[in-house]
């Protein structure tokens, strides 16, 4: 699909479909990983406490819209940065959360949204952004790198 795409901030009307997209991701990242919660469980709770996130850590959300058309949202903040990391990288950009409906991937809507976020850290004077990744989303990581993200750190697990 192609269409105009709009990204604005995210108003207290919208969040029904923040709710709704957040319930979508977390479905996508259930089908990949069993210890996520199915969306309809945790999207409503867990939105309340990223939204927290954003007000608290100079956050914003976005909605991006095609032809006037929800198309997927992203949540983003500040993250302090670790003790370790060098004082020219801290505070450092984190997106917290992406989602694009299905109707709506692969339409140029996720860089449009990732810009916007970009945007709002550079004008924050943070040099550097970082996201997670579930390691089996094949179609996520390579969209990020599209987008300019390389590996930073892997996490692990181990089930005893």
């Amino acid at each position: 699909m192609t269409g105009t795409i709009t990204v604005r901030d995210a108003v207290p009307s919208d969040r029904p479909l923040l709710v709704e997209y957040m319930a979508g991701l977390q479905d996508t990242e259930h089908a990949l990983h069993a210890n996520r919660l199915p969306g309809a469980e945790i999207a409503d709770g867990f939105l309340a406490l990223e939204e927290k996130r954003v007000a608290k850590d100079h956050g914003r959300v976005f909605v991006a819209e095609v032809d006037g058309e929800p198309a997927g949202f992203l949540l983003c903040y500040q993250e302090p940065g670790e003790a370790y990391i060098t004082a020219d990288e801290k505070p450092y950009g984190w997106i917290g959360d992406i989602f694009v409906a299905a109707d709506f991937r692969g339409s140029g809507v996720a860089p449009a949204l990732m810009a916007a976020a970009e945007d709002h850290f550079r004008a924050q004077g943070i040099k550097v952004v970082r996201l997670g990744v579930l390691h089996a989303n094949d179609r996520a990581r390579a969209a990020y790198a599209k987008l300019g993200f390389a590996p930073y750190a892997d996490t692990l697990e181990k089930y005893l």
